[in-house]
Formats: C-alpha cells, structure tokens, sequence
C-alpha cells in the first residue's frame, strides 16, 4: 500500500515538474499555465524578431493546449520585432510583454483581452498605431509610455481606468477623445503630449490626477463636460497656454467654471449646449480688444446674429449690458474703473466668456 501511494505521489510529481518545463514550437517557447492552457514567454537567451504569428492551439507531448497568455516580459526588448498577431484565445497580455519593441509599427490587441498592464507597450518607439477593442476596461500605468511616433488610438467606450503616465510622452498624438465610461485619469496620464492640439473630458470622470495634462502646449482646444467643475491640484494643466487655449463647458455650469480653481484661469470660458459642435465659440470666431483696454472695447464676429453682451465685476455684478447685430460693435467703458472685467457673448448657440482688464 506504501509502495503504490510512493508511484502515485511520484507520479504526480512528475507531472507537476513536467508543466513547470518551458517547450518550444515553431519558434514560440511556451509555458504551461493549466491542464488545457499555456502562455507565451521569452525566448531568452535569443529574442523574437520578424514577423510572429501566435497559434491559438499547440501540441505538446501529444496532449492539445489553448494558448491564452502572453506572459509579463515575454517579448520585452525585441528590438527587431516587426510585427506581431495575437489570436482571439489571448485574454491576457502582461507587464513589460512589448516594452521596448522598438521595431514594432502596428498592432491589434484581441476582443478577448480584458485589460492594458503596466509598461506593457512602453517605449515602443515605432509604434505609430494601435486598435483597442471595446473589450478592455483599464489601461495600466505607463502602458504606452514614450511611444513617441503614435498618433492613431482610439480609446473604446469600455474604459474605466486610465492610469498613471500611460501615455506619458506620447508626442505625436494630435487629439484624445476620453470615453464617458472613463471615471479616473491617473497622475502624469497625458503628461508631455506637446503635439495634442485638442482634448475633450467626459462627465463621467470623478478624478483628475495631479500633472495629467501638464506640458501638453500646444493644446488649444479643451473641452470639459463635466458638470460640476472637479477640484483639481493646479499641476494638472501646467504649461498650457491658457491664453491660447480655449475651454467649453456645459452652459449650465458657466458660472461655476468662472469661479473654480484651475479652471477659472483659462482666458476663454465657452458654454455650449453642444460640446462637440462649439461653433461659433471658438476662438478665431470672436475678437475682443484691446486687452487690457483703456476707454472703449471693440467686438469683430465671424456671422451677424444677435448676442447679448454683459460686463461683469470682480463682485459679481453686472455693470453694462448691451445688445449687438451685425458683424462688429463697440462698448463704452467710461464708467468702469480699474481692474478684472469678464465678458459674457450669449447667442442662441450659446456663450462665451473672456477675461479683460481696464488700466
């Protein structure tokens, strides 16, 4: 009876060891993960390169396993990795898989895949696009940190969760649109963009990490949709230009943006009933000048419809009020003193608020 349960625990040893053994198939080293699964992992001491194609089943010692992994740091500095395909069996790619695959162009992450882990594109120097399928729900830290040529990215409408620095210095991209499933941005998410030109932040995010859109400046064109104005740390737009830089919100909470930290000093202050579509917002649409001014104040519109046009005091109070038509007015402001003025332009479109200062 000793003898036969000394066979059986040998037995199962064996076997335990046995899954514990890397194999290699078609030039893929593989690692089993379960009785009918394995996960793909580094081929050290050589590294992956060309073009590779994962299989979605291999065989080994006769037995079938369903490759559902790509482990953390399976292909990490594969500096000569061109291109790779992950079949739709993957549900999990892990840290570090891809970091610094500096030859790697393109790729298409599997609707079976749940999430983006920490540093898992990072340094992918070459990667000019990605496809994100609306099955993933986070993207990790520094996911793709230094992917400084990708501009093509589109984030699903699955996201939570945008982590800290995950597209920290990514140069290249030209305009985000954050998701209304996003509910957090992480610190230094969006740090150094310098190439973002224009952003757009739904109402369904609750934080904004410190720094997150710091030094993105060339950043024009911010649109918030949240309707309550967050409390954020003044790190979160440093080095944008707020002069340049106009900022739409919902024209309900005008007033609101008006007076909350970080938010208020942006020198434009849009309310639109349409966020997507600011129209005769933007910037290039309005002219208001001189500023600072020291008599009259002069208003050029890119179309003649009626809008009505208030001065409003540090104190809140509305100390002129006038209605213009036509593509261009004046306002007297003889009877202001010195100091911060804001101008409000409603329309039927909706109004927009700038800053002045009579000296």
């Amino acid at each position: 009876m000793i003898k036969k349960l000394l066979l059986i625990l040998a037995f199962v040893n064996f076997n335990m060891l046995a899954a514990q053994v890397p194999f290699t198939d078609n030039g893929i080293r593989y690692q089993i993960t379960s009785g009918s699964t394995v996960g793909v992992i580094d081929n050290f001491p050589d590294y992956y390169s060309g073009s590779v194609t994962i299989p979605e089943t291999v065989i080994y010692n006769g037995t079938p396993y369903e490759v559902t992994s790509i482990e953390d740091f399976a292909f990490e500095s594969c500096i000569y990795l061109t291109n790779i395909s992950i079949p739709n069996t993957v549900t999990y790619i892990g840290q570090h898989a891809f970091f610094a695959c500096a030859s790697l162009t393109n790729i298409t992450i599997p609707n079976s895949v749940t999430s983006i882990e920490s540093f898992t594109f990072a340094e992918c120097s070459s990667l000019t696009g990605i496809t994100i399928p609306n099955s993933v729900t986070y993207i990790g830290e520094s996911a793709f940190l230094n992917c400084s040529l990708l501009k093509d990215i589109t984030i699903p409408n699955s996201v939570t969760s945008i982590g800290e620095e995950a597209f920290n210095s990514c140069v290249s991209l030209t305009d985000i649109t954050i998701p209304n499933s996003v509910t957090f941005i992480g610190s230094y998410a969006f740090y150094f963009c310098t190439g973002l030109t224009s952003l757009s932040i739904p109402n369904s995010v609750t934080s904004i990490g410190s720094f997150s859109f710091s030094n993105c400046s060339s950043l024009t064109s911010l649109v918030c949709a949240i309707e309550t104005p967050l409390i954020i740390d003044p790190s979160v737009f440093n080095f944008v230009n707020k002069t340049t830089c106009s900022l739409t919100v919902p024209t309900a909470s005008l007033n609101d943006y008006l007076i909350a930290g970080v938010w208020k000093d942006f020198n434009s202050i849009v309310g639109s009933n349409t966020l997507n579509t600011p129209d005769f917002f933007a910037n290039d649409n309005v002219s208001l000048y001189p500023n600072p001014f020291t008599s009259d104040l002069f208003l050029e519109f890119n179309n003649g419809n009626e809008k009505n046009v208030k001065v409003i005091n540090s104190n809140g109070e509305v100390v002129i009020t006038k209605t213009i038509n036509g593509l261009s007015n004046s306002i007297g402001t003889s009877i202001l003193s010195s100091g911060i003025y804001v101008v409000t332009i409603k329309s039927d479109e909706g109004t927009i608020t700038k800053k002045v200062i009579k000296n």
